[in-house]
Order: C-alpha cells, then sequence, then structure tokens
C-alpha cells in the first residue's frame, strides 16, 4: 500500500525499488494489482521510460493472468489475500494484449510531445522496443520514425506523433486539423485505459500553444475563423471547473473551423468525454 501511495504521490523514498525487502511473507498479487496502476501512472506524468516499461510488463502480466483465470478479477480479493507474483506473459498472451500494449505505448509517447519533450519521444520508443514482456507491432514503431502507410487507428496516431515531433524541431509544417487529430485521438486513447486526467492536464498548455501559432501562421487554412474567434478564446482562457472539462471545450470550440466533413459524428464524441 505504502508503495502505491509512493507512486501516485510522485515520489521517490524507495519503498517501491526495495519492496520485497519490506515484504518478509513474500508478495502479494492483490497489492501489485493496485501498485501497477500506480507505476504506470507516475511513468507516464514523469515521463520515466524506465518505470513506463516495468509498469507496462507488470499491466500487460496481470491482463495476462486475468484472462486466463476467466473472470474480471483474475479471482483476486483484497479481503483474501494471495501471495506469490503474475507470471511474465507468454508470447501468445503477449500477441492477444498487442492493442493495449501499443495503446499505452502511444500515450506514452504522446505525453513527451505535450510536455514540451518532443525530442525525447524516438530514443523512448525505440528502448521500450528493445524491452521484453509485450508485444508492438514494427509497424507502429516504424511510423513513429518515418512516414509511410497507415491502415489503422494504431498507425496513424503514430505517424500524426512523428509529424508533431518534426513540427516541435522545425523540420515539418503542421496543420491545424493534424494537430486536432493528435489531441482528439490521443484523448480518446486515454479514455479507454485510463489517465485521462493526467493526459487532458499535458495536453491544454500543448494544445493552446499549437493553436496560438496556428492562429497567428494558418488562420488561412481554418475555416471561417472570425465566426468562431470568441467561443474558442472563451474556451481557452477559462480557468472554473476540471482539466477534463476544459478540453473538450476547447476542442469543441476548434471543431467547426476544421471544415471536416463527420462534424456532428465527432462533436458527439467530444460530448461523451469525461467531465
Amino acid at each position: 500500500m505504502l508503495a502505491t501511495v509512493e507512486n501516485h504521490a510522485l515520489i521517490e523514498v524507495g519503498i517501491t525499488e526495495n519492496l520485497e525487502r519490506f515484504l518478509p511473507a513474500g508478495p502479494v498479487l492483490e497489492g501489485q494489482m493496485l501498485l501497477g496502476s500506480a507505476k504506470m501512472k507516475k511513468a507516464i506524468t514523469l515521463l520515466d521510460t524506465r518505470l513506463f516499461i516495468s509498469a507496462l510488463r507488470d499491466t500487460i502480466s496481470y491482463f495476462s493472468f486475468v484472462q486466463s483465470n476467466g473472470t474480471i478479477s483474475g479471482g483476486l480479493d483484497i479481503k483474501d489475500i494471495t501471495y506469490g507474483t503474475f507470471p511474465l506473459a507468454t508470447t501468445v498472451q503477449q500477441a492477444k494484449l498487442q492493442n493495449l500494449t501499443e495503446q499505452f505505448i502511444l500515450l506514452f509517447c504522446a505525453n513527451f510531445l505535450f510536455k514540451g519533450n518532443a525530442l525525447e519521444m524516438l530514443p523512448a520508443a525505440m528502448e521500450i522496443a528493445e524491452a521484453s514482456g509485450f508485444s508492438i507491432r514494427p509497424e507502429v514503431l516504424d511510423r513513429l520514425r518515418t512516414d509511410g502507410p497507415t491502415p489503422d487507428f494504431h498507425t496513424d496516431l503514430a505517424k500524426l506523433l512523428l509529424i508533431e515531433r518534426l513540427v516541435a524541431t522545425a523540420d515539418r509544417q503542421g496543420t491545424p486539423r493534424q494537430v486536432y487529430e493528435v489531441a482528439f485521438k490521443s484523448l480518446q486513447v486515454a479514455q479507454q485505459i485510463g489517465n485521462y486526467r493526467v493526459f487532458a492536464e499535458s495536453l491544454i498548455p500543448w494544445l493552446e500553444q499549437r493553436w496560438a501559432f496556428i492562429w497567428d501562421r494558418q488562420r488561412f487554412l481554418l475555416s471561417h475563423p472570425s465566426l468562431h474567434e470568441i467561443s474558442i478564446k472563451t474556451a481557452i482562457n477559462n480557468e472554473v471547473g476540471s482539466s477534463e472539462t476544459k478540453v473538450a471545450e476547447i476542442l469543441s470550440a476548434i471543431l467547426p473551423t476544421l471544415g471536416i466533413g463527420n462534424q456532428s459524428e465527432l462533436a458527439g464524441t467530444i460530448a461523451a468525454l469525461p467531465r
């Protein structure tokens, strides 16, 4: 429990690192389940690649355990603890959870961008690719590095992250729609795997900065920008409410300026985002 608190508090006092020494009877599965989630939050927030790899390995091992036991909880009960450790996921199990693995990795990479550390994104992705205990498709890694085909959601998001990484290093010029897609798709994935608030908080400053550039230099790419200027400024300047609410309001205000055909469908999806 103390190790979980240590990670949620984003501090380092040696509890997690020396956990087995503090548990004379050995680790507890129920505790590892809670600790894994806390480690993931800390790794994503602090952009700690080493901790992220450990947390992702733990996460995939846990979900593999749950799947093999055929229940939502995997038979675990914090009122009746089970001593032991989750076995490392097999190659077959890793393949079954490849979609989840890619979601975590793409969001971890996205947070480098949102926090202004775009240059560190690719080295982190390559370090993760060399790790064991989970599986990611080569084509997703390729899109984080170079341009190419994007046959699905994950490769498309990876390519968008590549483009924005190059924009951050002044090697490429992005577009308003690409900025919007990075924000929108990242939030969609975050909603699915958790840590939504962490990403909303990171995303807002980045989105505001990119929008300021778009308004100053790329307004000609927008559809009727003057009609929506006040509503966009109101959403950006709003300091009342949660980060989740603010990011949804900013995306809603910007949407009409992009000239997207399926605007009503996207508006409905944004309205359903956590507030």
